[in-house]
């Protein structure tokens, strides 16, 4: 008879896992907070602000 496999070589796995997950939500975190503070700017061709937006308002 050919033995089971077991999980007893892989109890790293979960933890590992888990810290991935918890870093990609980390990052999205960091970055939705840094873009909430942005304040792009949005220039024509030319260089001149575009009307609409929060660049427009001088």
């Amino acid at each position: 008879m050919t033995p089971k496999p077991t999980r007893a070589g892989w109890p790293f796995l979960p933890k590992f896992l888990g810290f991935i997950m918890f870093l990609f939500v980390g990052i999205l975190i960091a970055t939705y907070l840094i873009a909430r503070e942005a304040d792009p700017v949005i220039l024509d061709d030319h260089g001149n602000y575009r009307s609409g937006g929060h660049g427009s308002a001088r």
